[in-house]
């Protein structure tokens, strides 16, 4: 009976040994299955931070490339809306070309009526009179001159030639050069001579009591403000529609 009993508690005994020994085993086989789980685990975290920092990069480029594209966008409006603009430009330049045109056709046109051809020779006969009469009786010296643009020079020099025409007598002593390389204005003049005021009244009495005087002045300013009206209005030309069949 004793025996039996000893029996017994040895062999509780070897199983508890034996559950022991097999606890280790199988704290180890789990403790390698949590290492290998965790290195998995790793694994993946790793490669799905390897794709995040991919769709970053992707998403950076797309915006960058959506950026570019949007920039490039607004410069082709800002090109177009340019272009636009020198075509206006070129449109009104144009027109006001045109009117400018027909303004001075409508001007020869009045020149050549008789009423205008009379007025610009009693005009021209008054202003004649008005000039020998103020003009210097006796002019010596000389006078040298130079603008900065040569043809500017020579426009002066031409309008100072048409007084020699007119008073050529008067001006024997006074010499005029232009200098059309250098910007100058040098001379010595010596004047002799009286102005009466009588004479610029007496001109001035008989153009104001000039009837065609006034008569062609009156046309002028029609014909001035004919076109100036035309040149402000802003629709006279709906430059937009054309404009946008280059859009």
């Amino acid at each position: 009976m004793i025996s039996a009993v000893f029996a017994v508690v040895l062999l509780i005994f070897k199983g508890i040994d034996l559950l022991v020994s097999k606890e280790d085993n199988i704290l180890s086989f789990l403790d390698e299955k949590a290492n290998k789980l965790s290195e998995r685990i790793e694994t993946k975290r790793e490669h799905y931070n390897e794709s995040a920092d991919r769709i970053k990069v992707i998403s950076d480029k797309i915006k960058g490339f959506s950026f570019k594209l949007s920039s490039l966008k607004g410069k082709i409006h800002g090109l177009k809306f340019k272009i636009k603009s020198i075509i206006r430009k070129i449109e009104r330049a144009k027109y006001k070309a045109n009117l400018t045109k027909n303004r001075i056709k409508e001007y020869r046109e009045l020149s050549k009526t008789k009423r205008f051809k009379k007025t610009f020779a009693f005009l021209k006969k008054e202003v004649k009179y008005l000039l020998k009469h103020i003009f210097p009786r006796k002019c010596k010296g000389f006078i040298k001159f130079g603008f900065e643009h040569p043809d500017k020079t020579g426009k002066t020099y031409g309008y100072i030639a048409i007084l020699y025409g007119i008073f050529g007598k008067r001006l024997k002593k006074f010499d005029v050069i232009p200098d059309f390389e250098h910007k100058i204005l040098e001379g010595k003049v010596d004047i002799k001579g009286h102005i009466r005021l009588i004479h610029a009244l007496i001109v001035a009495i008989k153009i104001l009591l000039n009837r065609n005087v006034w008569i062609i002045k009156k046309k002028f300013d029609k014909i001035n403000s004919k076109y100036k009206s035309m040149e402000m209005d802003e629709g006279f030309y709906d430059f937009d529609d054309d404009l946008d069949a280059i859009s």
